[in-house]
């Protein structure tokens, strides 16, 4: 008994410890006490503890996304070292008294609010993490766009019998969304849902290292001028990774052109991201089925791209840039390079969400160089940078 006593005290110093934020330089250990935490956790459960954890999950993105909708948690955030009362949120957010004391019951339990003493409320790290746009954005696209193809996930495996999803026009998300139409011609007739991905593909690499933490691109190009496609990002949404770009590589001439389908190049348009015309991008559109119209570019760029995609269809996208390509030219395959041991939960929880909307996924280094070949082109060199999500850039060009 004593020795567990003298664990919960020395978990409490952990935790006290960490409260005031992790330095960049300790990053590493943060990950490393989360991962040991939640090993503690999960061996501490007894069989009715596991069913309530996973029976329950849903309720978490739900009231969540309650929270953040309804400005809950701005509300108690905003009381940093005091308190507030259920009565006073209930009029700032407009909600029924009785409703908000039972919210505030849940969002204490989670950990997604403190409770201090009867009807005193204030925040805590998650709460604070719950104002963020990251997750304000985060836990809307996935309450709203995925978790009904998430439920749908054990209907498609029963009626497939069990086999490979390889059908991109048969997933998981055409039966939660009681659709034939694939998710990208879904959303488009879909404005508000649209937005909503657009929202967080724009901001989900928001404090995440990119690939320019691993390679020195303006070491290997600096002999561009102002000409010069630099960088031509396929398929990169609202051109968060061509805004990153121009801010590291400020002096580098040469253009930076964002590729997208025409709905998206409209919003990019009518609401650009802060910085984009600022720093000269340009934005184009393009069918990434159809022959790539820039010549000549230092680099092709797809981050997130092929692995929406089945191999076929890979295969058919690289073949479209090489006849654009010249001698300097690389296309950067920004994409997870999976471990054939102990993947991380978010690589692996990627790799589903993958399978559950397109047929496509994630894959490891030997289905990449498989994947390379077949389209005639070779690995040349590889930057890993994010451990946390398997992340590389993998340099090809043709063989």
């Amino acid at each position: 008994m004593a020795s567990y006593s003298s664990l919960i005290d020395l978990i409490d110093q952990v935790t006290s410890k960490v409260k005031g934020g992790i330095s960049p330089e300790d990053e590493p250990y943060r990950r490393r006490l989360g991962q040991a935490a939640l090993r503690l956790s999960q061996a501490m459960e007894e069989p009715h503890d596991t069913v309530h954890r996973l029976g329950n999950a849903p309720f978490q993105t739900a009231l969540a996304h309650v929270g953040i909708e309804k400005g809950i948690f701005k509300a108690i955030a905003k009381r940093e070292g005091n308190h507030v009362t259920n009565e006073t949120l209930a009029q700032e957010t407009n909600i029924h008294p009785s409703l908000m004391n039972r919210l505030l019951r849940y969002y204490q339990s989670m950990g997604m609010a403190a409770q201090h003493g009867p009807d005193r409320y204030g925040p805590t790290i998650t709460t604070k993490n719950l104002t963020s746009p990251i997750c304000d954005t985060g836990v809307s696209f996935y309450f709203r766009v995925l978790s009904p193809a998430f439920i749908a996930v054990p209907q498609l495996l029963s009626e497939i019998n069990y086999d490979n999803v390889v059908d991109p026009n048969h997933c998981a998300w055409h039966i939660g969304r009681n659709t034939d139409e694939a998710p990208w011609k879904y959303l488009q007739s879909r404005p508000e849902l649209a937005r909503v991905v657009s929202n967080w593909m724009a901001v989900q690499r928001e404090g995440l290292p990119c690939f320019l933490d691993a390679m020195d691109f303006a070491e290997t190009n600096s002999d561009t001028d102002e000409s010069t496609p630099l960088l031509v990002d396929m398929g990169g949404g609202m051109g968060s990774q061509c805004i990153v770009f121009r801010q590291r590589c400020p002096h580098l001439p040469g253009r930076v052109i964002l590729q997208e389908q025409q709905h998206v190049i409209d919003q990019v348009a009518s609401d650009p991201l802060p910085g984009f015309r600022e720093l000269g991008v340009e934005a184009q559109v393009h069918d990434l089925f159809e022959k790539q119209p820039v010549q000549g570019a230092r680099a092709y760029y797809m981050r997130n791209v092929l692995h929406d995609f089945t191999d076929d269809a890979c295969v058919q996208i690289l073949q479209n840039i090489q006849p654009s390509m010249s001698e300097d030219s690389v296309i950067l395959v920004d994409e997870m390079v999976l471990s054939d041991y102990g993947v991380p939960s978010r690589a692996a929880q990627m790799d589903m969400a993958m399978l559950t909307c397109l047929a496509a996924k994630e894959r490891s280094e030997e289905e990449w160089k498989e994947l390379f070949d077949r389209a005639g082109f070779k690995i040349i060199n590889m930057y890993r940078y994010s451990p946390e999500f398997q992340d590389a850039v993998q340099v090809i060009v043709p063989k």
